[in-house]
């Protein structure tokens, strides 16, 4: 059953500054799946793995319109 709740939201994408939340939202699932010690993933993996490859090519992208 999905949790009823009381305030408006939206999907957007995701931003470096997510980070934190992503790795709540992460140990907050491996607690549901009764396995906390599998969330093992640090900041630092988030930041590489969700935003890293995204800022290079947008820098590349940028270097290509100027």
């Amino acid at each position: 059953q999905l949790p009823n709740y009381s305030f408006p939201m939206s999907i957007r994408p995701a931003n470096i500054s997510d980070t934190d939340e992503i790795l709540a939202m992460i140990y907050e699932l491996a607690l549901y799946e009764k396995a906390p010690d599998e969330a093992k993933a640090t900041r630092e993996q988030i930041i590489e793995s969700f935003f890293t490859e995204i800022e290079e090519h947008t820098s590349e992208l940028q270097s290509l319109r100027h």
